[in-house]
């Protein structure tokens, strides 16, 4: 039988790519010399779009594809889908929820302690040859016993939260909504949290508009830390 057809959008694993031409008729335009005329000569039959979350699909191409059943977004972030348009027109929208979230917590941790404990600085200082010179590398500090706030306290918000924990003194969060029968304090807003805090882990959608201004960062004060693992 005739494999169906699909348009992937971005690269992908190696794995993942051999994967899908086994059971499918794949067309990557991003590889092709005439992106537009692949796409165009593919578009009639073409059943499926795999893409990322940081690319999405593009509004010109949803109407050039009139076969179109799913978009599968490799990946959680669905800012750049138009959702609303997929639904109208009985598409399937897909994600990888879960996959990273492990991987994203730890990064964020990691991160974390590497600013309180100065060790990109360090390790830069040890590199440039400052320390047979004698150079003195000022104090870190302790991360353990920090206020620790999380701005986005979805899946990936919480597994940071509970990464967290260990070390920290309290843990408070803002949302768009209060999560209900969680462990931790709510804050009405960002600046109410930052201010409350002295680590801001930014953990937001892409869609979450301007969440961290002048405000915020005045309110988390000169001797906070913010992490930023949002999209």
């Amino acid at each position: 039988p005739m494999k169906p057809d699909v348009l992937q959008l971005k690269a992908l694993s190696p794995q993942l790519e051999a994967g899908l031409e086994a059971a499918y008729a794949v067309h990557r335009p991003y590889r092709a010399a005439d992106p537009d005329a692949l796409i165009a000569k593919v578009a009639g039959k073409v059943r499926a779009v795999v893409t990322g979350g940081d690319l999405g699909v593009p509004a010109a191409l949803w109407d050039r594809l009139p076969a179109l059943e799913i978009v599968a977004v490799h990946g959680v972030g669905l800012d750049k889908v138009d959702t609303d348009l997929a639904a109208a027109r009985g598409i399937a929208v897909t994600t990888t929820p879960g996959v990273l979230t492990q991987d994203v917590a730890e990064l964020a941790i990691g991160l974390w302690l590497s600013l309180s404990r100065r060790m990109m600085t360090a390790d830069r200082y040890v590199r440039e040859g400052r320390w047979p010179r004698g150079e003195r590398l000022p104090l870190a500090r302790r991360a353990g016993g920090r206020k620790v706030g999380i701005l986005g306290l979805g899946q990936i918000g919480r597994a940071i939260a509970a990464m967290a924990a260990p070390f920290a003194g309290e843990i408070a969060y803002h949302s768009r909504r209060p999560v209900e029968g969680g462990p931790y304090a709510y804050h009405a807003s960002p600046q109410a949290l930052a201010a409350a805090v002295d680590v801001l882990f930014l953990i937001t959608p892409g869609d979450a508009g301007m969440l961290v201004d002048a405000g915020v960062l005045k309110a988390l004060g000169t001797d906070g830390l913010m992490i930023n693992v949002a999209r």
